[in-house]
């Protein structure tokens, strides 16, 4: 499979967990496994890239789309089912629009958009921003706390299987978890995407706030008024219209 072949199985597997999360414990379970498989093959994808010599800028961009994709539904999801703030997703969403917009923005302006020879210039953007080891805590911290956060609203919603009741016990601290891991992961959102704007402040100047506008109809210069012509034999004043005065 192609690196973009990968993604676009991701996002399928994405929407399928989604679909199943609460239909029962049983697909509540199948859910949290084929989302966990939808994240572990974000690093498949990045390997068969660079195993084939497919990387590129649009291939990061494509890739970091996916995730966010995916990532989407879920905050959806959860807001449907009360399990976490909409203030939440709306920043989210709204830091990754700015971020993909910069990021574009920097590729048209021949410099890198990730990792090294990106944006990002300061030791703190490298470390929280363009370093893989940044990259995959973000990952680590999503993964438990959308697991968490789904097994705690099953055992809530369903209650433990006879063979599982010792989770039942469970259900307040996978909740706690969850939600502590939650606010975790929107902090690490916001967090990076300080940086990057931070370090990449340049690219805002480009984006046109101030650019000058053509003037409108209150600004634009009068028209000089041209001058009407005089039918001949009119004129009032000059030599010759005194002489033809004194001819009549």
């Amino acid at each position: 499979m192609s690196p973009t072949q990968i993604q676009a199985a991701r996002v399928v597997l994405g929407l399928v967990a989604a679909g199943l999360f609460d239909r029962s414990f049983a697909l509540g379970l199948v859910s949290i496994g084929l989302f966990v498989v939808a994240e572990a093959l974000d690093a498949v994808d990045g390997y068969v890239a660079r195993r084939r010599g497919l990387a590129s800028a649009f291939g990061g961009i494509l890739d970091i789309s996916t995730d966010q994709v995916i990532e989407a539904m879920y905050w959806f999801r959860f807001v449907s089912l009360g399990l976490v703030p909409l203030w939440i997703p709306i920043v989210i969403t709204v830091r990754g629009t700015l971020i993909n917009v910069m990021r574009v923005r920097a590729l048209e302006a021949g410099a890198g958009a990730f990792g090294a020879g990106g944006r990002m210039r300061s030791a703190w953007g490298r470390a929280l921003v363009a370093s893989h080891v940044s990259r995959g805590l973000m990952v680590a911290v999503k993964v438990a706390g959308f697991t968490a956060l789904q097994l705690g609203f099953l055992l809530g919603r369903f209650g433990a299987p006879a063979r599982l009741g010792f989770l039942g016990e469970l259900r307040g601290p996978l909740e706690a978890l969850g939600t502590g891991l939650i606010y975790g992961l929107a902090a690490i959102h916001v967090i990076r995407g300080v940086l990057y704007v931070a370090d990449g402040r340049d690219l805002l100047r480009t984006f046109g706030w101030s650019a000058a506008r053509e003037p409108g109809p209150a600004t634009r210069p009068p028209a000089r008024r041209r001058r009407r012509a005089r039918p001949a034999g009119r004129r009032t004043r000059g030599p010759r219209a005194r002489r033809l005065r004194r001819r009549r």
